[in-house]
């Protein structure tokens, strides 16, 4: 089907992935000469603002609030020594201008102790911005170790893997042909189902990766989502056969187009009911229905499994989380990359949509998403 014209997807590319502008300002290194003069430009702003002030504010107290501020703001700036310096020109110029008797510096007990909390103040900021800049170039630099290794994982594995994995298919067709005996067979089966599990793995990673720097890939279309769940099911219908539960789909007869990636919801789907048949026990039921809510469809992915503790309701779409126990039990089921819902989540935000999860421990788990209706 056709792009959508006149229709934009909101993905995560659109967005750039920064801190907040006032933690940028904070954290920022400067030259030295550009830390004096930014700090002693605020607070010498301070001081215009309290003259201004002063034509209508003649209380002491108002006038040291705006001093305070810009003292504190230049220590955030400039760090300890140029913000101490600021604040010592600041502490001075309030008192020798405004502060009575005009004219004289220093000329009270008061003024001493008004030019002592100053530098307290100032000295307490700094030294929380130096910390504080101490971490963010620690948390950096871990952030950057873990990109090499994502990269490394991502790409300079991925190739020798799927070489790997192309010549298991190769020799598990000759392996036919020569007609080896079942041994061989199975070994090469599952020789190449573990090859593909590390494909999959890499590419949780890659997805994973993609998400934090805002680059998932997606290119959204008007396709029937029908479609689409009838061949997620299918994928699924002879494993579930073979544990024994009962999957199906409940689709309703109006079949509005929904403006999405294919592929990247088949992800979705394959994610959601791969843990519904690893957390549903034999003898149970899988669902997945989807009906119109305005100018969106909610998909349904319905089990009655062991349930969902509410605690972890909102973790369980955290990167990297596990439990051994998804309902908060000891026992421990088979474990994954723990990147699955992060993944589906930030692929159905990614399209402008919400994705949840609804649990009764003991009873099972709705875990829902919401796609746009291409209208």
């Amino acid at each position: 089907m056709g792009e959508v014209p006149g229709i934009e997807l909101a993905h995560p590319q659109d967005v750039k992935r920064s801190e907040p502008i006032w933690v940028r300002w904070m954290l920022a290194d400067r030259p030295t000469w550009l830390r004096y003069a930014g700090s002693f430009l605020i607070v010498m702003v301070g001081l215009l603002a309290t003259h201004l002030l002063s034509f209508f504010e003649r209380r002491e107290q108002g006038l040291f609030t705006i001093s305070v501020a810009a003292s504190i703001l230049a220590s955030l700036y400039g760090g300890v020594r140029p913000g101490l310096a600021a604040t010592l020109f600041n502490a001075l110029a309030l008192d020798y201008l405004y502060v009575e008797p005009i004219g004289r510096v220093l000329g009270s007990l008061g003024d001493y102790v008004r030019l002592v909390v100053f530098l307290i103040v100032t000295v307490f900021v700094s030294f929380m911005v130096t910390k504080l800049k101490a971490a963010y170039r620690h948390v950096e630099a871990a952030n950057k170790a873990r990109e090499e290794i994502m990269g490394f994982v991502t790409h300079d594995l991925r190739n020798p893997i799927a070489s790997m994995l192309l010549n298991l298919e190769l020799f598990e067709r000759r392996s036919v042909e020569d007609e080896l005996n079942g041994f061989y067979r199975d070994r090469i089966r599952l020789a190449k189902g573990a090859t593909k599990q590390i494909l999959r793995l890499i590419s949780d990673f890659e997805d994973a990766r993609w998400l934090e720097t805002r680059t998932l890939s997606i290119a959204a279309r008007a396709e029937d989502l029908t479609q689409i769940i009838q061949e997620a099911v299918g994928m699924f219908e002879p494993l579930a056969q073979k544990r024994g539960l009962t999957l199906g789909a409940e689709i309703p007869k109006s079949r509005p187009l929904v403006l999405c990636d294919r592929g990247r919801i088949l992800q979705v789907l394959s994610n959601l009911l791969g843990n519904a048949l690893k957390f549903t026990p034999a003898g149970g039921k899988i669902k997945v229905q989807s009906r119109r809510l305005g100018a969106a469809v909610l998909v349904e992915v319905i089990d009655t499994g062991r349930g969902i503790a509410p605690e972890w309701s909102e973790k369980i779409f955290e990167q990297f989380w596990q439990h051994a126990g998804i309902d908060g039990k000891s026992h421990n089921p088979k474990r994954g990359s723990g990147l699955g819902l992060y993944i589906a989540k930030g692929i159905i935000d990614s399209h402008g949509g919400k994705m949840g999860v609804k649990s009764v421990l003991g009873v099972g788990s709705t875990f829902f998403f919401t796609l746009p209706v291409a209208e």
